[in-house]
């Protein structure tokens, strides 16, 4: 038996994004914030992904995942595979609009309902050495929680190495899932609950896709896969020029603009390659990041 990556933005929505599969956003969600008795999601209802600025040029926000749970707390979860060193500040960006956006002109903030992010990203992103963190705005010195309007928790699949013999908690189990579920044949024993996860294997099994979904999961994995190839030989390039210069400066500016250039590169190709396949451009621009601009500057040269 074959099961694909969760990690790949079509897979993580078909997992997590689905209102008949809400259950398993519910356990995910209740793993990762280490929700226990007496404080568990039992409910979400999912909203539209969307969020559309007040004014005309704004940037416009497209998220991942975005719901509601039964005490109306409002949960943005985001799949990140590649480093785009910016994921922080867009998560402060994604909820800060969330939060924004509750009140009407004139609106009582007492009437504001928190907002609670979920990033998951497969490489290195802070500079802590457990792979689960969560984030408060706090009192620096005491520890003091000033308000739970804005919550950041975020998974770093990179970090977590516990085998399948040390997996202890609900939070363990989904985390190995979402690394190592692609390179799996059969559900291990310590994966066989909750029952949830187990329907999250069978969301990931390869028989059960379609071909056109299988189509665009390939689609992806080979835009992934560019993007890192791009990214590495940007670094390489980027030392090497530093150490012929002999500078510090020199080696942060050629990995700099070698990081730009090589991902923008790789983005442009995974884009031509969609566009020539017949993918829509809402489907182009989810799986590369690029804007509906650029993608239609690609179809004016075909």
């Amino acid at each position: 038996m074959k099961y694909l990556k969760p990690t790949t933005d079509i897979a993580f929505k078909k997992l997590f994004g689905s209102a008949e599969r809400k259950e398993l956003t519910i356990s995910f969600l209740n793993a990762v914030l280490q929700r226990r008795e007496g404080h568990r999601i039992t409910m979400v209802e999912f909203n539209d992904n969307a969020n559309l600025p007040e004014t005309l040029g704004k940037k416009i926000s497209f998220v991942d995942i975005n719901c509601t749970d039964q005490a109306k707390k409002k949960y943005i979860i985001e799949m990140q595979v590649v480093n785009e060193y910016d994921f922080v500040q867009r998560a402060f960006y994604y909820t800060s609009f969330a939060l924004s956006r509750q009140l009407e002109a004139g609106g009582q903030y007492s009437k504001l309902i928190p907002v609670i992010f979920v990033g998951v990203v497969c490489y290195d992103l802070l500079d802590e050495k457990k792979p689960l963190n969560h984030y408060l705005v706090a009192n620096t010195q005491t520890g003091k929680v000033l308000s739970n309007l804005l919550e950041f928790h975020f998974v770093e699949t990179k970090k977590f190495d516990k085998t399948l013999e040390q997996l202890a908690t609900d939070e363990d189990k989904w985390i190995y899932f979402i690394k190592h579920a692609g390179d799996l044949k059969q559900i291990p024993k310590p994966l066989q609950k909750p029952k949830e996860l187990v329907d999250a294997f069978h969301v990931v099994e390869k028989a059960l896709w379609t071909p056109t979904e299988l189509e665009r999961y390939k689609a992806e994995e080979d835009a992934v896969g560019r993007e890192h190839r791009q990214q590495q030989g940007a670094r390489e390039e980027g030392r090497a020029e530093g150490k012929a210069e002999g500078k510090a400066e020199g080696l942060a500016e050629g990995l700099a603009e070698g990081l730009a250039e090589g991902e923008l590169k790789g983005k442009l190709a995974a884009a031509k390659n969609m566009l020539a396949k017949g993918f829509d451009l809402d489907t182009v621009a989810s799986v590369t990041g690029l804007t509906q601009e650029q993608l239609q500057k690609i179809n004016l040269k075909k």
